[in-house]
């Protein structure tokens, strides 16, 4: 087989991708919770029980072997050239390489996609296992007990994902016009003496499981537009079902439409959902949904996440959540500090060109009381008295409706200002990315947290965005695998936001921060993106959370220089000469390129065994040079945003000593200081490089050089109040020079411009 690489940075010959790269790449895929190999026990239990079992020919006789739809390889791997597609043609080696193991691993990833796994896993091993392995218990517990291992499933899930099964099903719901959400997602309905009045979506789920296996012959109705969809997912990896079609549920009944099809009733009172087994056949608890969504469906998600019917229209929804988003797009700016090695996210609201009615204000302070000046504009729409009423009914704790329409919009109201705020930490990917998330506002615990969380906390850790930011575009919400406190206050309290996670995946979703996908530090690349294709280097722990591993402790040593008058009598050459050949020297700010070459990559810290964290590993000439850790370069890609855009020129420039890459990696622990003079490490135009030397000091003193290494300097006097732990608090900084092939502004010349990055 053959592993293609696809970039969108040019020719695949002007890129670089090392070895260690598809080393890493293939270790991450065999971790824990990695991406390969979730099927392995499962062929050893079918080629080792002590009897004699006809699964593979039960698969054939159904025809599997030639229906069933494989996936090549195609996932993302970030290099120190970007993100880049990896691409292999193995279909037929996908999920372990035999057909009895491929069966359920597409199918498990089917029940999967919108379904909690171990629903889906339960689903499988009730309804669909005995169909297709045959009914020898043995085989059946044994393979069930084996698929409910976290590990073994979420492998499973994972390969699914890299092998493009979730863009499979998106799109073929999408073509055959399937509703993307229900109108509601029912666990089950109560009566209001508590009593179970309506059977839950899971209920609704099997009996369409238990019409398939049962080999009837007419077409199956159903009111459910979950159902329809895991029948789409179903019949797109291969398994036998007909047609599927949509009647309005009004006029005559449409004759049978053929064998084994699917027919979603979308009104009327026509019989469905015939085959539905007994509740207690079913033995679900609390299942949660996962809602797959894009920007033009919110609408729709929050109609579907209030867990009840209510007479709303999903595009009225959809309209209210644009308008409070388009306000909070113009109005809200997240910006990022850095301050005792830690950097933090604070909200800065401009001033507000929308007029909110007195009624809306009162409305927004009932849930944002600390925010609700600059939040009321996105209460308009529902500023009334109904409204305020409906909330003094429930503070006094009077019982509501949960169907009732104006608390249903109120709870919509909410979630789209939490969501709108929350998808401010990644502006430039939310409005244009897939999403999944399994949001519940009808019992109003998350999102009463998340009001008064955005409210109270004004200055959220790297951690605490990348939760948010999960909850909205992955959906670990209620995971049940997931070992995380129900409150996130209490989250947040029990130390959380001092944890190290810098990222989340979950199937093809991911939060990650942009210069970790992009390979670029930029001042103005200080942000999160959300992507929606599978994420394939990377190692992750139980709950999908990626965290960085920490930096290791670098030593300073003393460098003595003293500044020498120019020798006139010599040739500005033989001067070159002489300043080549010393491992460093003191003069102006010097722009040059790395004298070493070095090669940047994502992986895991080599001294730990077994580490699931995620760190920057510098290679030259094939041996490890060293590793740093992705919080701390965040924190200095952050605290190094002081440069102002355009350089006022300087009269002259203060000496530095300038340091030679190859200088630098001489020691491993060791690293350069001095008392005397700021010392600088020019990296022009090699980005891997600033990143593995803006590592290394991050917490001692350092900064990264955007423009001018004088306005870096003079902003860096200014800001020194940050306290950095700095081994010596006398010594002068160390800068990372990472600018243009131009020359930096001459002495003398007033008003020049900067170098700027990308020029």
């Amino acid at each position: 087989m053959t592993l293609v690489w696809q970039t969108q940075r040019g020719a695949l010959i002007q890129t670089q991708v090392g070895t260690i790269d598809i080393v890493n790449t293939w270790s991450a895929a065999a971790s824990v919770y990695g991406w390969l190999g979730g099927t392995e026990r499962l062929l050893f239990l079918f080629d080792r029980l002590p009897f004699r079992n006809r699964s593979r020919e039960r698969l054939c006789e159904l025809n599997l072997d030639h229906q069933l739809r494989l996936q090549p390889l195609r996932a993302l791997v970030l290099t120190s050239s970007g993100p880049l597609v990896a691409h292999m043609d193995d279909m037929q080696d996908s999920f372990g390489g035999d057909l009895r193991t491929q069966v359920i691993g597409t199918t498990i990833c089917a029940l999967a996609h919108e379904l909690d796994r171990f629903t889906a896993a339960n689903l499988f091993r009730r309804f669909l296992m005995p169909y297709l392995f045959g009914e020898e218990t043995l085989l059946l517990d044994t393979l069930h007990s084996q698929l409910l291992e976290t590990s073994t499933l979420q492998k499973i899930i994972n390969e699914g994902s890299s092998r493009g099964l979730n863009d499979l099903f998106l799109k073929t719901a999408a073509t055959l016009g399937v509703p993307p959400t229900g109108q509601t997602w029912r666990d089950t309905m109560p009566f209001e003496n508590g009593e179970n009045s309506l059977p839950g979506e899971v209920h609704l789920i099997a009996g369409f499981l238990k019409w398939l296996v049962s080999g009837a012959g007419l077409e199956y109705r159903t009111r459910s537009a979950l159902v329809t969809r895991v029948a789409v997912y179903l019949k797109a990896v291969g398994h036998s079902i007909g047609s599927i079609h949509f009647w309005t549920g009004h006029g005559r009944a449409p004759s049978p439409i053929g064998a084994r099809c699917l027919l979603l009733v979308l009104g009327g009172s026509s019989e469905t959902d015939t085959c539905m087994p007994d509740p207690e056949d079913v033995q679900i608890i609390n299942s949660q949904p996962r809602f797959h969504y894009q920007f033009s469906t919110i609408g729709a998600l929050l109609l579907s996440a209030m867990g009840t019917v209510v007479d709303i229209a999903p595009e009225t929804l959809q309209e209210d959540f644009q308008h409070i988003f388009a306000y909070i797009q113009e109005h809200l700016e997240i910006t990022y500090g850095a301050e005792d090695g830690s950097t933090y996210a604070t909200y800065k609201w401009k001033k507000s060109t929308w007029s909110a009615t007195p009624t809306a204000t009162r409305l927004a302070s009932l849930y944002f009381p600390e925010s609700a000046e600059v939040v009321a504009p996105c209460f308009n729409r529902i500023a009334s008295e109904t409204y305020l009423n409906l909330v003094r009914k429930r503070q006094v704790n009077q019982d509501l409706r949960h169907d009732s329409k104006e608390l249903g919009r109120l709870r919509a109201t909410n979630a789209s200002v939490v969501i709108s705020i929350i998808s401010r930490f990644a502006p430039d990917t939310f409005a244009s990315t897939r999403h999944a998330t399994d949001l519940d506002i009808f019992d109003t615990e998350w999102l009463s947290e998340m009001c008064e969380f955005l409210d109270r906390v004004k200055n959220p850790s790297l951690p605490e965005v990348v939760y948010m930011l999960a909850g909205i575009h992955i959906g670990p919400l209620h995971k049940t695998a997931q070992k995380v406190p129900e409150s996130f206050m209490k989250l947040s309290a029990r130390g959380y936001r001092k944890t190290n996670i810098v990222a989340w995946r979950d199937g093809m979703y991911s939060v990650l921060p942009s210069f970790l996908l992009q390979q670029d530090l930029r001042p103005d690349n200080i942000r999160f993106v959300c992507l929606d294709q599978f994420w394939a280097n990377v190692r992750t722990r139980e709950d999908g959370s990626i965290t960085s591993a920490l930096g290791p402790g670098m030593q300073r040593y003393e460098v003595n220089i003293s500044e020498s008058p120019i020798d006139t009598d010599i040739s500005a050459l033989e001067r070159q000469e002489n300043k080549n050949s010393k491992d460093y020297h003191l003069g102006p700010p010097e722009a040059s390129a790395p004298d070493r070459q070095l090669y940047l990559c994502l992986g895991s810290p080599m001294h730990i065994e077994n580490s699931s964290e995620l760190c920057y590993v510098a290679w030259v000439n094939g041996s490890v040079a060293g590793t740093v850790s992705i919080i701390d370069v965040f924190f200095l890609l952050v605290a190094s945003n002081v440069e102002p855009e355009l350089c006022p020129g300087h009269d002259a420039d203060p000496p530095f000593i300038n340091i030679r890459t190859s200088t630098w990696l001489q020691n491993y622990w060791d690293k350069p200081q001095s008392k005397q003079h700021p010392i600088l490490v020019s990296a022009r135009g090699d980005t891997g490089w600033a990143i593995f030397a803006a590592g290394q000091i991050a917490l001692q003193d350092g900064r990264i050089v955007f423009r001018c290494p004088t306005c870096a300097l003079q902003n860096y006097d200014r800001a020194r109040a940050l306290e950095y732990d700095s081994d010596d608090p006398n010594a002068q900084g160390c800068f990372i020079a990472l600018m243009s092939s131009n020359p930096f502004p001459q002495a003398g010349q007033i008003g020049s411009s900067p170098n700027s990055l990308g020029e």
